[in-house]
């Protein structure tokens, strides 16, 4: 399983909706980190 989920990260990153991925893992935060010029 961690294998997968490792291969499913590295997808992520690579897709160009890896912008979303953080505000559904991470939280807002991090979303307002991106957000910030």
């Amino acid at each position: 399983m961690p294998r997968r989920r490792a291969a499913a990260s590295v997808s992520s990153a690579q897709t160009p909706h890896n912008a979303a991925a953080p505000t559904l893992t991470h939280g807002p935060q991090v979303d307002s980190r991106l957000s910030r010029p």
